[in-house]
């Protein structure tokens, strides 16, 4: 995320140091300076942003979720900043708010395949299965090597319905990305077992 502009010297001084410790895998000193950053500049997103990232690292829940909420605050179209608060929250198992925060970063970058899987995600386990499968859908389109989570679930989603053949068409689009891959051949020994059984049915 690039410098907001007429950053104060001060704030601009303290970012740098929080910078270099956070590179030197000094957390909690490059929070202390980022800390000096917004209180010299309020409205210093990277600052905002950079807090909540570590943070979340060290699993503070609570002051991640607040550092990200300020730096939507600042910036709103933050695609990565909301990406980030919806993840904490899909962790907590709030999927409402995960699924709010992921589709405002998809709306500041519809592009963005973490995103579409994410929310995926978050709607199949609210049972939202034609939602979710479009998210899915999209995210593989974008990405197909890095998103073996929403092949899954697209299979998954699939065998729910009974529909064997676009489950077949997933498990292929899976193995095509990801060469025996042990989630993709479990998922076709599913199909294979499910397709007999309704072959030997009455």
């Amino acid at each position: 995320e690039k410098q907001s502009k007429k950053i104060s010297r001060r704030a601009g001084k303290a970012f740098l140091k929080a910078s270099k410790e956070a590179t030197k895998g000094n957390r909690l000193r490059a929070i202390e300076y980022l800390k000096s950053a917004v209180e010299a500049y309020p409205n210093f997103f990277e600052a905002y942003y950079n807090l909540g990232v570590h943070y979340q690292a060290l699993k503070q829940w609570g002051k991640a979720v607040q550092a990200y909420r300020q730096a939507i605050a600042v910036r709103q179209q933050s695609a990565k900043a909301n990406f980030n608060l919806g993840d904490i929250f899909h962790n907590q198992g709030r999927f409402d708010q995960a699924i709010e925060r992921y589709l405002q970063a998809l709306e500041s970058d519809p592009d963005f395949a973490e995103a579409h899987q994410a929310a995926g995600e978050a709607f199949f386990q609210k049972k939202h299965y034609y939602t979710a499968e479009q998210h899915l859908e999209t995210a593989t389109r974008l990405s197909p090597a890095n998103m073996k989570l929403s092949f899954g679930l697209l299979v998954k989603i699939q065998l729910l319905k009974n529909d064997w053949t676009q489950a077949q068409y997933y498990v292929d689009q899976f193995l095509r990305s990801h060469a025996n891959d042990p989630v993709a051949l479990n998922l076709q020994k599913e199909i294979d077992k499910m397709s007999v059984e309704k072959k030997l049915g009455p």
